[in-house]
């Protein structure tokens, strides 16, 4: 009778122990169902939004207290429109910290760079001239062309190549006369990089931020956004191109946010996806059940 009461042990406890086990691991299953749920949750908004839009689609958006993050076709490399003067400005910024810039230097309009505005025709007369800080100004404020290409021209399109290549921005270039490129993937580790980078200094940081704050195209990001939404961003248009990327100080904390389109047949009905997207986007962090801490815009940025 010992054997058979040996076996009955034996089939009885085997279950128990792998209940046992199966509850110890569930655990770590479970934590890692919850957090895998939360960024297939931002990535189900993205789709949601983009769904049924014609043309090609990239998003990045990234959480910049807690980390959560969400890509849909991020490494696409588009034509960056006006978004590589988000590089220019980066590249100004770092060069006035090491020395090798001064904001009050004067950029004169030669008729060369009038030929590459030819298009729309210079805000800047030929002969005229303007001053690096006003022409970083107007470049991310109004994405006037004519001081992005001063602006180019006098740092040089390799040296904001390779400042970008250093920050690991790999699939950016830009280049006097010549299409700029980047991805969505690019934009976002550079505006977390103004966010909370090493150089240039956090001063200079802010300073960028403020700058970016009194954007005046705002027509994408902060279309459908409470008023008051403090939204460092910058836009980019070129023919069927579309884009907005920026940092948006919500309630829930502050995320960045980009989103480039190309072969749009209708550029209000991009602008209008890529605000619909943004509202979405902005509605699921405060949705959230565990709220992240408001973290204000710079004190000493002038918000309009």
């Amino acid at each position: 009778m010992r054997p058979a009461r040996r076996h009955f042990f034996t089939v009885v406890s085997f279950p128990l122990a792998l209940l046992a086990i199966w509850a110890v691991i569930g655990q770590y299953r479970f934590r890692s169902t919850e957090s895998w749920s939360y960024r297939s949750d931002l990535q189900a908004v993205i789709e949601r939004a983009l769904d049924g839009e014609e043309g090609q689609y990239g998003v990045a958006i990234k959480h910049l207290v807690s980390g959560e993050e969400a890509v849909d076709n991020a490494n696409h490399q588009f034509a960056a429109a006006s978004l590589y003067k988000l590089a220019v400005f980066y590249a100004a910024y770092l060069k006035r910290d090491r020395g090798e810039l001064s904001f009050e230097e004067v950029l004169d309009m030669t008729p060369e760079a009038g030929v590459l505005t030819e298009d729309e025709g210079p805000s800047i007369p030929i002969g005229g001239v303007i001053g690096v800080a006003d022409a970083l100004y107007e470049m991310i404020t109004v994405s006037d062309n004519s001081s992005a290409i001063l602006l180019l021209q006098r740092i040089g399109p390799d040296t904001v190549n390779a400042l970008a290549s250093a920050l690991g921005l790999g699939q950016t270039e830009v280049g006097v006369g010549d299409l700029a490129l980047t991805s969505p993937q690019d934009i976002l580790v550079l505006l977390e990089h103004i966010y909370r980078g090493g150089e240039p200094t956090a001063q200079a940081r802010e300073e960028m931020i403020c700058t970016l704050l009194q954007q005046t195209i705002n027509d994408r990001l902060p279309r459908y956004l409470p008023s008051g939404t403090p939204i460092a961003h910058k836009t980019g248009n070129l023919g069927d191109v579309i884009h907005d990327a920026g940092i948006v100080y919500a309630p829930s904390g502050p995320y960045a946010i980009v989103v480039m389109a190309e072969e749009v047949p209708d550029s209000d009905r991009g602008a209008e996806a890529i605000a619909r997207l943004s509202k979405a986007v902005y509605d699921y962090f405060a949705s959230r059940p565990e709220k992240e801490p408001y973290v204000a815009p710079p004190g000493s940025c002038e918000v309009p």
